[in-house]
């Protein structure tokens, strides 16, 4: 029912534009608005989602933070302006929210104190945060961010005079994922995790390396194990799917892998019990197209276990149900987005 009420407020949302013809033209599209990445309340009874908008003075999107309670079609904005609101997540006693905004000039974590509306902003780094992860006691947040690396020249060229104006340097390049549509040429440099008290402070870098830290961050029920995906291989950059999941140890610092086979394992998330761990990949067999399936372990480890071979369909996201029995995987289906719910023995 949470999950259809979400779709009645995308389709809401929709409806508000005003028609302007019988026929979409061009400029209608800046009258589209959207909701995305809906957040429920610990409590179930609060939704936060992203309201998306387009300015036709700038031609740019952005996107603001809106709060809906559930069984009412009431929805208040909790910000707005002309600036980029994304990751809104709750503090698991749901007294905080959490989220990352560009409202001040540059990519920040902010927090909001849900009963007095008191906001503050948290960072001060120089690259975008992402991947927010509460900690289950409330006290940290978990995310990661862009770590550069000093770029060394080919050749060292001699001091320009006082006053010359020359030509770049020329660029170095010795990695194969060197270059990416609207961005261009990438940055030398790799995402890592961080973690930040939940007051504020300074972050503390927990990975290092040549290695890219991205997507889901998942934490045992006791807070002692951060979950992640990565591919630490020696063959990565030609092979950069290959990715696998570890167990960071935070007392420690230590890694621990969890899995080892050809092919990207991703999307870790830990039951509510802690007791098994589930995830998103496949055996690599270098087709065209392979599905994404979910996959299940004891979080001590073991074998995995797939779940989804009888659906012939791509997993492309899933979640823990209260009760850690099973889970609602989401799938597209002849161009529907699909929510079903699946046991723990892949019933």
């Amino acid at each position: 029912m949470k999950r259809l009420f979400l779709l009645l407020a995308g389709v809401a949302w929709l409806g508000l534009a005003p028609a302007q013809s019988d026929h979409f033209e061009p400029l209608d599209v800046f009258e589209l608005e959207y909701v995305q990445d809906p957040q429920i309340s610990p409590d179930g009874g609060q939704v936060v989602w992203l309201r998306a908008w387009h300015d036709i003075m700038t031609d740019k999107t952005y996107r603001n933070l809106w709060l809906s309670r559930y069984g009412s079609s009431e929805a208040v904005p909790l910000t707005a302006g002309k600036h980029n609101d994304r990751l809104p997540r709750w503090s698991p006693d749901g007294s905080r929210l959490a989220w990352v905004s560009d409202r001040d000039g540059s990519a920040q974590i902010w927090l909001r104190y849900m009963d007095s509306g008191l906001e503050a902003r948290l960072t001060n780094v120089q690259h975008a945060p992402s991947d927010l992860s509460w900690s289950p006691d409330g006290r940290w947040l978990a995310f990661t961010m862009f770590v550069p690396e000093q770029e060394k020249p080919f050749v060292s060229l001699p001091p320009r005079p006082k006053g010359a104006q020359w030509a770049d340097p020329p660029k170095y390049i010795d990695d194969i994922p060197y270059r990416s549509d609207g961005r261009g040429y990438l940055p030398k440099g790799h995402r890592h995790i961080f973690l930040l008290p939940a007051e504020g402070g300074t972050p503390r870098q927990l990975t290092s390396g040549p290695y890219d830290h991205s997507g889901r961050l998942s934490w045992s029920p006791d807070g002692q194990f951060l979950y992640f995906s990565a591919n630490y291989h020696d063959d990565r950059k030609l092979d950069p799917r290959n990715s696998e999941l570890y167990a960071l140890e935070l007392a420690t610092g230590q890694v621990h892998p969890l899995t080892d086979r050809h092919g990207p394992d991703t999307r870790p998330a830990v039951s509510p019990d802690g007791r098994y761990i589930a995830w998103l990949g496949y055996d690599e067999q270098y087709l065209g197209y392979q599905p994404m399936q979910l996959y299940v372990m004891p979080r001590s480890g073991g074998t995995p276990r797939l779940l989804t071979a009888a659906l012939d369909r791509s997993v492309s996201d899933f979640a823990w149900t209260g009760d850690g029995e099973g889970f609602v995987i989401q799938y597209d289906d002849q161009g529907h987005t699909r929510l079903d719910y699946l046991s723990l023995d892949g019933k």
